[in-house]
């Protein structure tokens, strides 16, 4: 299960693409790509959702399976904290009016 996606601050300083490697940031508009450093190594698990504080991009966020990622430093640390559902989160995004909210979207159950 595959994810390529893509976020910007508001400013368009800094994009940042969620890769099955890993997350990629650049600061010139895609013309040069750095690693990010992750908790886990590149290809070890599936990034299903990636999220961004608009207006600090230091403020990282994405979500694996079962867990969910914050680095407040660009990426030098990462806090972790077990999602309280078994289902697969699809999308995180930052309230643009209260940067202390984030909301995460996840797959509907199978049937």
């Amino acid at each position: 299960d595959e994810m390529f996606a893509l976020i910007q601050s508001s400013d368009s300083s800094a994009v940042i693409a969620a890769t099955q490697y890993g997350l990629l940031k650049s600061t010139d508009f895609g013309s040069t790509w750095t690693e990010i450093e992750l908790v886990t190594s590149p290809g070890q698990v599936t990034i299903h959702a990636v999220g961004m504080d608009p207006s600090n991009p230091d403020t990282l966020f994405y979500a694996v399976n079962a867990t969910f990622y914050r680095s407040l430093d660009g990426g030098g640390t990462w806090n972790t904290e077990r999602l309280s559902t078994a289902r697969v989160p699809q999308v995180l995004l930052v309230d643009p009016e209260d940067v202390s909210v984030l909301y995460i979207g996840v797959a509907s159950a199978e049937k």
